[in-house]
């Protein structure tokens, strides 16, 4: 009687054991930036809130995730000439600190609400036809 409910309760725990196995419980599947926001949209909006306050006239911004980075777009409404492009690209470069501390704050945000570590912004201006004038990744302090 003893041997037939050992049996048993050996044959349940197997089962248990292997549904665990088959089907992943147990397991915590960290989530990328990206498919956070997807979820979140409050998360998302408050990221945009934060990496869009900067004015620009005749520039358009958007915010857009790719795995563990935040993708900040500032495209401009006009297309520039190949010299003008050089110009802003030089200006660019010589002020691009000036979205280090907003990009930054939103890194240090996300790190401390999340369990992610390497988050990074990419901050990319475009062109009016799309073409790249300048990027810089900031990876946080």
């Amino acid at each position: 009687m003893i041997k037939k409910h050992l049996r048993i309760i050996c044959f349940i725990m197997t089962l248990a054991m292997s549904a665990l196995v088959f089907c992943g419980c147990g397991e915590t599947k960290v989530l990328s930036l990206e498919e956070m926001v997807a979820q979140n949209p409050d998360m998302a909006k408050s990221i945009e809130e934060g990496l869009t306050d900067l004015e620009a006239a005749h520039v358009t911004q958007s915010v857009s995730y790719k795995g563990n980075t935040i993708v900040l777009s500032l495209k401009y409404e006009k297309a520039y000439k190949d010299e003008d492009v050089a110009a802003l690209a030089e200006a660019f470069e010589a002020n691009g600190e000036a979205y280090e501390p907003a990009c930054n704050q939103a890194i240090a945000d996300i790190k401390k609400n999340t369990e992610l570590e390497k988050v990074k912004v990419k901050v990319q201006v475009l062109n009016g036809d799309d073409s790249e004038i300048w990027t810089k990744t900031y990876k946080g302090k």
